[in-house]
């Protein structure tokens, strides 16, 4: 068994045992991984021959190609990022100029997913203080107390704080 998260220098041989060539191997073990599983990355000199070689030999013995998204949909599904995370992935991918690609990069920090989340936060601090007169009453939603006027503050604050990851 190898050490994850340690880089080991190995070959990569053919079926009759020729050569490919000399890689570096790693493993990183989930859920401490990008995706939350068990990776391997393999790092060879490259060259398109090369890397067709060693692409093939990966099939032919079980693996099977990613498909495109899919280490970002995998770290999604295992909460190793919310979604605007996973959607600053592409945005980080397409980016053409240096202030989408700063946003993007902030994205991905989760800073709009923190500041979604305080609002959220904000929202429910500001309902959980309303008196809950009518929630049973059926065709009422309970919000008939609620002065708009505490919102100000919030939707001000919160502002702020999108405007600043620039969303």
């Amino acid at each position: 068994q190898l050490p994850e998260r340690r880089v080991r220098h190995g070959r990569i041989v053919d079926g009759e045992g020729r050569a490919v060539d000399d890689v570096l191997l790693t493993i990183f073990r989930g859920p401490a991984s990008y995706t939350g599983e068990d990776v391997i990355e393999i790092s060879a000199h490259g060259g398109i021959l090369v890397t067709r070689r060693i692409y093939e030999l990966l099939l032919s013995n079980g693996a099977r190609a990613a498909e495109p998204g899919e280490f970002t949909r995998r770290a999604f599904l295992n909460g190793k990022m919310d979604l605007t995370q996973a959607e600053a992935v592409m945005d980080l991918i397409h980016a053409q100029s240096e202030l989408s690609l700063r946003a993007a990069s902030q994205q991905l920090e989760g800073a709009l997913g923190r500041a979604a989340d305080s609002i959220r936060e904000d929202l429910l601090q500001l309902l959980l203080r309303q008196p809950c007169q009518g929630l049973a009453v059926a065709g009422q939603n309970g919000l008939e107390g609620l002065d708009v006027r505490q919102l100000r503050p919030l939707r001000h604050d919160r502002g702020d704080a999108l405007q600043a990851v620039g969303a």
